[in-house]
């Protein structure tokens, strides 16, 4: 909702945005930004804070299987 409003958003994720994340977001893609970030690296993190300084944060981390895991 955020970046539909056009609120710039930052994601971080381990893995680049696929596909299909791109297509969920259609034109609210242009106000979203996208760090590749382990988020058990602390030290990445507290960076990654600092430089984006964000007003809010939501923590949206989980563990999910690959296909590989299946």
């Amino acid at each position: 909702h955020l970046a539909v409003a056009g609120e710039h958003v930052v994601m971080a994720d381990i893995h680049p945005p696929d596909t299909l994340l791109d297509t969920f977001l259609g034109d609210a893609r242009a106000s979203t930004e996208f760090l590749r970030l382990d988020v058990r690296d602390a030290r990445a993190a507290q960076d990654a804070v600092r430089r984006v300084r964000p007003e809010r944060a939501v923590l949206a981390a989980a563990i999910t299987p690959t296909p590989a895991d299946v």
